[in-house]
């Protein structure tokens, strides 16, 4: 619905790609996992459980790619955009200061290269073990507070102040993989939006993926909810197709005989005789 006395406006859905920067190495997961772990490393290994189950998986186009390379995240850009994908969310690593798969971003940050619109996803879960078995053991952990709140806040003003950053509305799109996690996340978001208009910066549009909507003031589902938002909106166009469906053939069988239309009936086009014109003999071969 358009704003009020405000021009009415055409929504249009876009697509976006989650950009996980892991595909190149780092010293802290050179010393966690061994030297040169990326997550190439764990895709390789992956074996088939059934038969026609494709695994591992063999990237194409771009091959074994690294994320240090700006041709590559140019090349990925265009991959994008050639398949209808409207721009990137990177997921972006923030430990009380301590930032992590950084190196991507940064570059495209600072370089304005690719040119394709992005977004962040902060994933906001401690690093921890537990993917490979050995629970309980904290490799990165989080500690959620005001002073935190307010220097991450100031950090992403200066991606949302660059004019290839998604915006909503004239509103930075942000999102936040996981917001039960935080401490407190309504006083999270209230710390956020203050500062945000401090810096001159539109109200933030923070996107709740696996929460509650109600602390966030414009969720949208996306991740794993947008499955579910396109299975309950094709249900509901299912549903209201087989409605009309069902009205148009009970008005149709309502139709008195009279007004049916018969079927015209077809006359046989004339036909014209047409004197056949002699066909010479075709010469014989020699023999």
């Amino acid at each position: 619905m358009p704003e009020q006395g405000g021009p009415e406006r055409k929504a249009t859905a876009k697509a976006l790609a989650f950009y996980l920067p892991q595909f190149h190495p780092i010293p802290e997961n050179d010393e966690w996992w061994g030297r040169g772990f990326t997550e190439w490393t764990n895709v390789t290994k992956a074996k088939p459980l059934f038969p026609g189950h494709y695994q591992p998986h063999v990237p194409t186009d771009l091959g074994y790619y690294d994320l240090r390379i700006p041709e590559v995240r140019q090349a990925q850009a265009d991959l994008a955009a050639d398949y209808g994908i409207s721009g990137f969310v990177y997921y972006h690593y923030w430990f009380n200061g301590k930032r992590l798969l950084e190196r991507p971003f940064e570059e495209v940050l600072a370089s304005g290269s690719p040119d394709f619109p992005f977004a962040l996803c902060w994933a906001n879960e401690e690093w921890t073990r537990n993917w490979d078995a050995q629970t309980g053991t904290v490799l990165m952990p989080q500690d959620f507070n005001d002073e935190d709140d307010l220097a991450h806040i100031r950090y992403l003003a200066t991606a949302f102040q660059d004019p290839r950053y998604i915006k909503i509305d004239g509103r930075p799109l942000m999102l936040v993989y996981r917001p039960q996690k935080l401490t407190d996340p309504k006083r999270t978001f209230k710390i956020w939006r203050e500062e945000a208009k401090k810096l001159g910066i539109p109200v933030v549009a923070i996107v709740d993926t696996n929460c509650d909507p109600d602390l966030v003031d414009f969720p949208i589902a996306a991740n794993d909810d947008a499955i579910r938002s396109i299975r309950m909106l094709l249900a509901t166009v299912g549903q209201t197709i087989t409605l009309a469906q069902a009205e148009f053939e009970s008005k149709r069988a309502r139709r008195p005989a009279a007004e049916e239309a018969a079927p015209a009936e077809v006359q046989p086009a004339e036909t014209v005789p047409v004197e056949a014109a002699p066909v010479e003999a075709a010469p014989q071969a020699p023999a």
